[in-house]
């Protein structure tokens, strides 16, 4: 049925999809020729994908849970060169353009410290970052962030103003529930029993959102564009595993959104 090339398969099958369903008067004939061109489709799509199986990614093998990718981007970015944080900089300038952050050589950038995903913590200058990696868009649990939040005021010292709070899900759809921001005494609205709060909104995201404290930056939309377009292209050429650790990031996330070009 199908002329079969990357830049007229896709076309195709809508056009000729579209031709039978205006022209099939009987539903059983109808919904057998689609089925039959469904999976002349799926073969010629696994095929394209034999064809470049040796486009293997170690990440995506070895099935990367949430902490893995945690990992991955605390290693990017406690990189550093001649004393330098670059990676951590062109992040903190990319997403936070407005703040001057002190980025010094004594920073602490780890993950699963206080349970945190990945944080950024620096005494000297004052300000912590908190990572809340949802790249498999895992539901968030109540109170999560607030109790990450009061876990640096009372363990390190942070004040309010001084914790930054950075959300990581795959796409712009997900947004944090009310729940995970409601302090720890706080019900949420998601708890069985009756919410102590109704409907309110949580005070606690109301003031990070006001005060420019939170932002919620996706893997897919934001993480990939920025190892593409800042990270990558300014390492140096000697960094050889490194850039082959960015690339195969790169790659591995592409492949979780479907957009190699593979996948087109």
């Amino acid at each position: 049925i199908f002329v079969k090339t990357k830049f007229t398969m896709e076309k195709q099958l809508k056009d000729t999809l579209n031709f039978i369903i205006e022209n099939s008067t009987n539903d059983n004939i109808r919904k057998s020729n689609i089925l039959s061109i469904v999976d002349e489709y799926i073969t010629y799509k696994k095929k394209v994908k034999e064809k470049n199986s040796y486009q293997i990614n170690p990440i995506e093998e070895l099935r990367a849970n949430e902490n893995a990718n945690s990992r991955i981007l605390c290693s990017l970015l406690r990189y550093k060169v001649n004393g330098e944080y670059n990676i951590l900089k062109s992040f903190l300038a990319h997403f936070f353009p407005e703040v001057t952050f002190n980025v010094h050589a004594d920073l602490i950038i780890e993950s699963e410290q206080y349970r945190i995903d990945l944080s950024v913590r620096d005494k000297k200058g004052g300000y912590a970052l908190i990572f809340e990696n949802k790249i498999h868009d895992a539901t968030l649990q109540r109170n999560q962030l607030a109790r990450y939040i009061r876990k640096l005021n009372t363990e390190e010292g942070f004040k309010d103003e001084q914790i930054y709070v950075i959300f990581l899900p795959s796409s712009s759809y997900y947004e944090p529930n009310d729940c995970c921001w409601y302090e720890p005494d706080e019900k949420c609205n998601s708890c069985k029993g009756d919410c102590l709060l109704k409907d309110q909104e949580p005070q606690l995201r109301k003031k990070y959102e006001e005060e420019g404290r939170y932002r919620k930056i996706t893997f897919r939309e934001d993480i990939l564009n920025w190892l593409k377009g800042e990270v990558l292209p300014n390492l140096l050429y000697k960094e050889t595993l490194l850039q082959a650790t960015v690339l195969l990031y790169i790659d591995y996330l592409e492949g979780l959104f479907n957009l190699r070009t593979m996948d087109q």
